[in-house]
């Protein structure tokens, strides 16, 4: 019941329907059909060799049709049971392997048909992953598959192998067939996996994972029946069989998972080659396959889809769908609902009664929730079948012997025989027989006789025209017996001569009439004839050598000259000679012959020119009369060559065997060697300080050429380092001897000086230190002599110290000094103030000053009366050396000058102009910003002047005049041309107007000379001009036209 309730929930979705007692179904009808679904199956975000866990599974299917349906029991494999019985297409993508261009995966695809409940296992394969740091280890992709729980496989696609490859090759793709590829292009490449077993590792580029055995090497993928993990090592494979690798330095790919895993390959490099692992094999259980080599890249994929198919069976008919003409047959659908036939009807099944042959429609909604449509045959027999007989492979109603025959039925549906045969399958009688078919349809069954005889086989013979030939030499083999004949030996035709190569076996196959055949044999003997050519070793000699001629191929042999019968003789000839050689197997003959040259002795010469020479000197060997020398004893240079340079201890007697291309030959030459002469060398002294001489005399000899550029006997010498002098003498042979010096020279002491205080106050003390040597004596005026002494210099002071070593003597000086800080500093020379005045007195140079009034500072401000000293205390540093000094400073007083100022006239009236004179200084300034001892002013009203007076020093002082201005005048024209310009009203309240008869610029004053306004009278402006905004005051009114000066006082009260 619970069955069928889910059944009808899928079919109607969420439409309402309810399940009466007995079974009754009332359901409101559904208006919509649910879509087939489609199961999606993801590495779920897992990478790398292992798979996904359950609670990645989980996340990653959370918002799917698969949420809550998918197990894991296996890391990585995940279970998902079938929830409707019907029509599924199942599709596996391989994933790809590592590299730019690693080999991508299979897709496979195939249908079947699935029963509710069925547990399906599934591994989605995993792209290969990045090595460790970046290392040259590529793995390959992991293979999807798709298996029952007992791992019988229904699709599986394999992986792509790990690959170095620069462009998509397919080389390392997964592939349609089930073996898996091999690894190439390495140095190293492993054979890929076949039925199902894992690839071969290829130096540590392992193999990828099959479905049941596990790859090579130690990074190999593992089988999916044991778990499918990926290798993992320096390189790693991808989940679903890829494989890893297992080493880190040259470049490797590994092999893809898949049915049968691929290879691995590596090179044999770590900068350089393009190695490629195989991909996996695939592998397709299913119908109506699509299948595709290297269609995937990235990771794998499982998509399990439910087809929407429907089926339809038949009742009434016999197993081929027939009925007999006049009866009828049930069709019968496993569709749910919505059934439309062809015929009209509309239910689940049917009852038909074709008088022909007939397809059938249906079209209804299926399990799988989808409507679909199906067709089914009934085919119509009239009458009973009539059988016709045919035999193949029998001639004249016989068979030959063993032969393979076929008997054939027609005219019925299905055909039954006696004696085990099956219609129009060969087969092999056992002798002469008798055989009954039945042949049957719809309508009924009839049955045929035949027969069947055996013919004989021919009686073949064979037979050669001679039993035993001699190599070359011909020979015919003839069959009997029967009509035709074909011989085993390619090129042989029966009763024609050939010649035979090797003894062997000569086969007949005779046909007869009826095409019956048999064999017969016949053995034909060759003995070789020994036709080889001897051979001579060598083929040339030098006279009165040897050679060793070899003839082969026979059992006898007779040589002449000489009447020897030996395989091989040895011969001494004494010039070029001809040997024969009878050579014989059996009564199988051959006659050879051979030459061996004789060559002549090369005639050598051997010279020097100089055959008598001093010890340890060389000489020059020559020869002569051949191509190429040898020399014993053997000279130093030059040993093999026509001349050889030797130096000889003691007289020697010299061989040179030369080689004219052919043969040696010898000569001997003597070389008589006299003593070189015994020197020795007397030093006055073996070892000296570096500075020192040392006087060397040489005897023994009679001639002395000394080095390092001495000359003469003695000689004297100044070395700074240890030497080796050398000194050759000559003896009355003319031959040289030498002798050697070695002069040591002690080093002198390095003496190293230190000083506490560099820089004193004058009679301050400082410690002298030296190191370096092991006894010191320091300069005049030092106590105590030794490594340190303490001294108080008043000026600065250069001080020496002398160090020896007591184990040499020797010695060397260093000096030292001592500065003493004199300190001073200047104060300013500016020492002159005027009476009443202040002067600033400022020291620089020092850091401190303290002045004789208590003030502390650089700089002091007085204002003395008279001329007074002043002295300043100071302390100054250079270093870390602080000193005290002082310095003095007078400064005097100068007397303001008598300043006086005096005007020409102290009163005048307005517009007129008054000289002021200013003495008692020698410059002026004056309050108007006038200059001078003399100026003129022209006031327009009492005025006070003030004059300030400076003289030579500096020095100033002021005196003050005052110019009263009278009104001497009223109001009136001022200028004799008064009458060109007319001011009105004249006094005026600010506002005026300025007119006149003829052109002229004209400029405003103010009573203190400022200018106010400026304007001009034109012809434009009808020569007139309105003033207005003018405040209170006197105001003067110029202007000139060239012709006319106009001046015009004009006064403004409001």
């Amino acid at each position: 019941m619970k069955n069928y309730t889910t059944l009808f929930t899928r079919i109607l979705g969420t439409k309402p329907f309810r399940l009466l007692k007995g079974g009754i179904l009332t359901f409101a009808l559904a208006t919509s059909v649910n879509a087939q679904q489609t199961y999606t199956f993801t590495n779920a975000g897992a990478t790398g060799s292992l798979g996904p866990t359950q609670g990645q599974v989980n996340a990653a299917y959370s918002a799917s049709n698969l949420n809550g349906s998918v197990t894991i029991n296996i890391q990585g494999i995940q279970e998902f049971t079938i929830p409707v019985t019907g029509g599924y297409r199942i599709e596996a993508r391989g994933a790809s392997g590592y590299g730019t261009f690693g080999g991508r995966g299979a897709i496979m695809a195939g249908d079947f048909t699935l029963t509710a409940g069925t547990v399906l296992k599934i591994a989605v394969g995993q792209q290969g992953a990045p090595p460790n740091n970046s290392q040259n280890q590529y793995g390959g992709g992991g293979g999807s598959f798709v298996t029952y729980t007992n791992n019988t496989a229904l699709v599986v696609a394999g992986g792509g192998g790990g690959s170095w490859a620069t462009s998509f090759t397919g080389s390392s793709d997964g592939t349609v067939t089930t073996n898996g590829r091999p690894g190439v292009n390495g140095s190293f490449n492993g054979a890929g996996g076949t039925n199902g077993s894992g690839g071969l590792n290829a130096s540590s580029a392992d193999g990828g994972g099959g479905l049941t055995g596990n790859g090579g090497g130690g990074a190999g993928g593992l089988a999916y029946i044991n778990g499918a993990t990926g290798g993992s090592n320096r390189g790693h494979g991808g989940f679903g069989g890829g494989a890893g690798t297992s080493s880190w330095d040259n470049r490797r790919g590994g092999g893809g998972g898949g049915y049968s895993g691929g290879g691995g390959a590596a090179a044999n490099s770590s900068a350089s080659g393009n190695p490629e692992g195989g991909g996996g094999g695939s592998f397709n259980a299913g119908v109506n396959q699509t299948n595709s080599s290297g269609a995937n890249t990235g990771m794998g994929l499982v998509i399990i889809r439910e087809l929407c198919a429907i089926n339809i069976s038949r009742a009434g008919t016999n197993s081929l769908g027939e009925i007999c003409s006049g009866n009828s047959a049930t069709l019968t659908t496993n569709a749910v609902s919505n059934y439309s036939w062809s015929t009209g009807a509309t239910s689940s099944s049917i009852v038909v009664s074709p008088t022909v042959n007939t397809i059938y429609t249906l079209t209804a909604m299926s399990v799988s929730n989808c409507v679909a449509i199906a067709t089914v045959a009934v085919n119509v027999n009239a009458a009973i079948p009539t059988l016709t007989l045919n035999t193949s492979n029998v001639t004249a109603g016989g068979a030959c012997p063993n032969s393979t025959i076929a008997l054939t039925a027609s005219g019925a549906s299905t055909y039954t025989w006696t004696g085990n045969v099956n219609n129009g399958v060969p087969f092999t009688p056992g002798g002469a027989s008798g055989y009954t078919v039945s042949g049957e349809n719809a309508c009924g069954t009839v049955t045929a006789a035949t027969s069947v005889s055996i013919h004989p086989a021919p009686p073949v013979t064979a037979s050669a025209s001679q039993p035993s030939v001699c190599s070359g030499n011909t020979v015919t083999v003839v069959g009997s017996g029967a009509s035709t004949y074909t011989w085993n030996v390619s090129g042989i035709s029966n009763g024609v001569p050939f010649s035979p190569t090797q003894t062997q076996t000569y086969i007949v196959t005779g046909s007869s009439a009826f095409n019956c055949t048999a064999s017969a044999a016949v053995i034909v003997s060759v003995t070789t004839t020994p036709i080889l050519a001897p051979i001579a070793t060598p083929t040339r000699i030098c006279f009165g050598e040897t050679a060793t001629i070899t003839a082969s191929g026979a059992a006898n042999y007779s040589w002449s000259p000489g009447n020897e019968s030996s395989a091989a003789i040895t011969v001494t000839p004494g010039s070029t000679s001809t040997y024969t050689v009878v050579k014989w197997n059996d009564n199988c003959f051959d006659t050879k012959t051979i030459t061996v040259l004789v060559d002549q002795l090369p005639n050598v010469l051997a010279f020097t020119n100089n055959s008598v020479i001093c010890i340890y000197n060389t000489t020059t060997l020559q020869a002569g009369g051949g191509q190429s020398y040898t020399w014993a004893p053997q000279g130093g240079q030059g040993p093999n060559s026509f001349t050889t340079i030797v130096s000889p201890q003691v007289s020697t007697n010299y061989t040179v065997t030369a080689f004219d291309g052919n043969c040696t030959n010898s000569a001997t030459l003597d070389v008589i060697v006299n003593p070189n002469p015994t020197i020795t060398i007397a030093a006055s002294n073996s070892v000296i300080c570096n500075g020192q001489s040392v006087t060397m005399t040489a005897s023994g000899g009679q001639n002395y050429q000394w080095s390092a550029g001495l000359s003469g006997n003695p000689v004297t010498a100044t070395p700074t380092a240890p030497v080796l002098y050398t000194v050759s003498g000559t003896n009355s042979f003319g031959c040289t001897g030498v002798a050697s010096q070695i002069v040591l020279v002690n080093t002198l002491p390095v003496i190293t000086t230190t000083v506490s205080q560099p820089l004193v106050c004058a009679g301050n003390s400082s410690t002298l230190s030296a190191a370096g040597a092991h006894t010191y004596v320091w300069s005049a005026g030092t106590t105590p002599n030794g490594a340190a002494t303490v001294v108080n210099p008043n000026v600065n002071t250069v001080y020496t110290v002398t160090g020896t070593f007591t184990n040499t003597t020797c010695s060397d000086s260093r000096t030292v000094a001592v500065a003493v800080f004199d300190p001073s500093f200047a104060v300013n020379s500016n020492t002159s103030v005027c009476f009443g005045g202040a002067i600033t007195l400022t020291a620089s140079g020092a850091i401190s000053y303290t002045w004789n009034s208590g003030t502390q500072g650089p700089a002091i401000t007085v204002s003395p009366t008279v001329a007074t000293v002043y002295t300043v205390n100071a302390t100054s540093i250079s270093g870390s050396v602080s000193c005290p000094s002082s310095n003095t400073v007078e400064v005097t007083i100068y007397q303001n000058p008598v300043v006086t100022a005096v005007a020409t006239r102290t009163s005048i009236c307005r517009n007129e102009s008054v000289d002021l004179n200013a003495g008692g200084a020698q410059t002026y300034s004056w309050n108007n910003n006038m200059n001078g001892p003399v100026i003129t002013v022209s006031p327009f009203s009492q005025t006070n002047y003030t004059v300030t007076g400076t003289d030579q020093f500096g020095c100033k002082n002021t005196a003050t005049v005052q110019v009263r201005v009278q009104t001497c005048v009223g109001i009136s024209d001022l200028s004799p041309d008064q009458k060109q310009v007319t001011v009105y009203p004249n006094p005026n309240n600010g506002i005026f107007t300025i007119q006149s008869d003829v052109a002229m610029d004209l400029m405003l004053f103010n009573e203190i000379g400022q200018l106010v306004k400026t304007f001009s009278l034109t012809e434009a402006n009808a020569y007139s001009a309105n003033i207005q905004d003018l405040s209170n005051g006197i105001y003067f009114l110029k202007g000139n036209n060239g012709d006319v000066s106009v001046t015009q006082k004009i006064v403004v009260q409001k």
